[in-house]
C-alpha cells in the first residue's frame, strides 16, 4: 500500500513538472538582463606570453655570432603596479669571446611593444647586502626595439627596464639584468 501511494504522488509529481515545463515551453520567450560583473580588461596579454629580450654577440665587424650572454629576466609587477617597488640585480659577466666587441639587445619581439625603455648602468653595493644601486639612466626612444652596447675592460652591470602604460601608474613593468666586461 505504502508502495502504491509513493507511486502515485511520483506521477502526480513528475506530472506536474512536466506540465509546467510544457506551459514554460508554450509561452512567449521572456528576455531577461543578465548582469555581468565589471571586470578590469587588461590591455596586456598574461606576462608568460610575452616575449623576452634577446642577446646576440657581435664581432668588430658587427657580424652576429653564436651564442649569448647570462642574464635575468623577470617580472617587476604585471596588471597592478601601484606601489611596487623593485631591487636590480647584479648578474656576474661569464666567460666572453675575445671575437666578441659588442652585445645587441633586441625587443622588437614583444607584444605588445612597451611604451618606454630604460637603460640604467648599475653600481653593486659595497656591502652585498645591498641592493645595487643606480649610476645613471639613459631613456630610450620607444619607436627603437634595439641597440648595441660596446664591451669594455671594466666590468659593468646594467638593467634594461620595460614599462607599459603611461601616467603615474605603469599597467606592466620587467627588467632584464645582465653585466658585460
Amino acid at each position: 500500500m505504502k508502495e502504491v501511494f509513493m507511486f502515485l504522488i511520483s506521477c502526480f509529481l513528475l506530472g506536474g513538472c512536466a506540465q509546467q515545463d510544457m506551459i514554460v515551453s508554450d509561452s512567449v520567450p521572456v528576455q531577461r538582463e543578465v548582469k555581468k560583473e565589471s571586470s578590469l580588461k587588461s590591455p596586456l596579454p598574461p606576462f608568460s606570453t610575452m616575449s623576452i629580450p634577446e642577446f646576440s654577440l657581435l664581432n668588430g665587424d658587427r657580424m652576429k655570432l653564436t651564442g649569448t650572454i647570462d642574464h635575468l629576466y623577470e617580472e617587476v609587477c604585471w596588471i597592478k603596479c601601484e606601489g611596487v617597488q623593485h631591487n636590480f640585480s647584479i648578474m656576474n659577466p661569464g666567460y666572453m669571446p675575445p671575437e666578441v666587441k659588442s652585445v645587441f639587445l633586441d625587443w622588437g619581439k614583444m607584444n605588445p611593444q612597451p611604451s618606454e625603455v630604460s637603460l640604467h648602468s648599475l653600481l653593486q653595493a659595497k656591502d652585498p647586502e645591498y641592493p645595487a644601486s643606480v649610476e645613471r639612466t639613459e631613456v630610450i626612444d620607444p619607436k627603437i626595439t634595439g641597440f648595441s652596447i660596446p664591451l669594455t675592460s671594466q666590468k659593468q652591470s646594467y638593467a634594461l627596464e620595460f614599462i607599459w602604460g603611461k601616467g603615474k601608474v605603469a599597467d606592466g613593468r620587467s627588467v632584464v639584468s645582465f653585466s658585460l666586461k
